[in-house]
């Protein structure tokens, strides 16, 4: 969002671009490991994952989203973002992502540790990456 710099871009979950990228590196490797155990546990789950043909992947250029059920950012409870064109299968999520944030924003809903969406979240970027 090119009204945001980097680093509140960051903290709301939102992708960067590499070559400018300002997270700490603790930050990094905190996410690093996070995304190997996804990994792991995604190809765990879905074992034929891992005989998938050799297809080309397009270069990365950005950092993910790190927002839990690709609406909200894990620390802030005010503001939410909709509409994004990374979720599967959109349209089915189209009616429930406008109650989900308004839950959220008004603090209707109890969502789970900044950990568990942590992990809900490298879990759904690892299983979107392979």
């Amino acid at each position: 969002m090119p009204f945001l710099n980097s680093d509140e871009a960051s903290r709301l979950g939102l992708p960067i671009p590499l070559s400018e990228e300002k997270l700490a590196a603790t930050e990094r490797a905190h996410w690093r490991t996070l995304d190997s155990h996804a990994e792991i546990k995604v190809l765990q789950r879905w074992v034929y994952l891992k005989q998938i043909p050799n297809v080309k992947k397009n270069p990365i250029s950005t950092t993910p989203y790190r927002l839990y059920c690709y609406t909200t950012p894990i620390q802030d409870y005010s503001i939410a973002f909709l509409g994004l064109p990374l979720i599967p299968n959109s349209y089915h999520t189209a009616p429930i992502q406008p109650l989900f944030a308004i839950a959220h924003l008004d603090r209707t809903i109890t969502l789970p540790s900044p950990q568990t969406m942590e992990e809900d979240i490298a879990f759904i970027n690892a299983w979107c990456r392979i």
